[in-house]
């Protein structure tokens, strides 16, 4: 049996952009993401992330969000069986017809010059944004910054996505950031797209109890994601190391608060037993061998992520 599953994160632009792979998605590449390691995978949907670097000029970085907004509408362009979700119903269709969606995201929101560019982002698709990657940009400050939290133009970037209906990603936020953009959201779900536990790997990138408590009363889920510094320290992580990370946030927030962000073209040491895309599925058979039973699979695959969007998506 096949687990359709939701990447709630992807660094495939920004490599394809980086890399200068521009029209090579259908191709077999050494990339984590193509359309042949999609078809082999078997993925429901995957966030197509717009990354950018928060220390370059606003000039390179607004360049950058053009460029990689561009190589997003050519993949979809290019390749008659990827299609862009706007909505749930989006996804359900494309899977009926046998297609695989893409959303598009923005992890890091230093290419945008104000929290106004959320609205003609959002007509083009935007549909999870982040404020911050690790460093400091006009919005907010990441995890290498732990002093400051959100800036002014950071609350109205927050409040402007919860009135467009855009997903709010707090991975990469800081601390003092992450609780004050709880006071913002009140009841409205938001998500980590690629975090692990602090408890079981210590650094400022990992969510702690009060963090992955706080997400879970918003009704939002965590994205456990397969980057090994954040995973496992001092050695190669694998996919147990997944596992006990999903166990964890399990047993602190429920089933029903855990989803899977791969971190895929963003990760420089991949998994030995998934090194891309198409081995997903052997997540999924390993929970399974662990005891998770079918219905609760789906919900860490796709169900919980479909929930989320369903209740903000516009």
């Amino acid at each position: 049996m096949d687990y359709r599953f939701i990447d709630l994160h992807t660094d495939t632009l920004f490599r394809m952009m980086d890399e200068k792979r521009s029209n090579s998605f259908s191709e077999n590449t050494p990339m984590h993401i193509d359309l042949e390691k999609i078809k082999k995978g078997k993925p429901l949907a995957l966030t197509l992330a717009m990354f950018t670097e928060d220390k370059k000029e606003q000039s390179t970085r607004t360049l950058h969000i053009n460029q990689m907004l561009s190589e997003f509408f050519n993949i979809i362009n290019s390749n008659k069986e990827i299609v862009q979700a706007l909505t749930i119903n989006d996804i359900f269709q494309a899977n009926e017809n046998e297609k695989y969606s893409v959303i598009l995201g923005i992890e890091g929101s230093g290419g945008l010059q104000s929290h106004k560019d959320l609205y003609w982002l959002h007509r083009l698709g935007l549909r999870i944004i982040s404020p911050v990657w690790n460093d400091s940009n006009l919005f907010a400050s990441g995890n290498d910054f732990p002093n400051d939290g959100l800036t002014n133009e950071g609350r109205k970037l927050i409040k402007t996505a919860k009135e467009l209906g855009i997903v709010i990603d707090i991975s990469h936020l800081n601390y003092k950031g992450f609780f004050e953009l709880v006071d913002i959201m009140e009841n409205t779900p938001f998500i980590a797209t690629h975090s692990n536990s602090y408890r079981l790997c210590s650094t400022p990138r990992n969510l702690k109890d009060e963090q992955i408590k706080a997400i879970k009363a918003s009704g939002g889920i965590i994205g456990i994601t397969f980057y090994n510094d954040i995973l496992e320290k001092g050695k190669k992580a694998g996919i147990d190391d997944v596992i006990r990370h999903i166990d964890y946030i399990v047993d602190k927030a429920g089933i029903d608060h855990v989803g899977i962000g791969t971190d895929f073209d963003g990760i420089e040491r991949p998994l030995t037993e998934i090194s891309d895309i198409s081995m997903m599925q052997r997540l999924f058979e390993r929970l399974k061998d662990k005891g998770y039973k079918d219905k609760e699979i789906k919900k860490i695959a796709c169900e919980n992520a479909l929930r989320v969007f369903s209740e903000i998506w516009i």
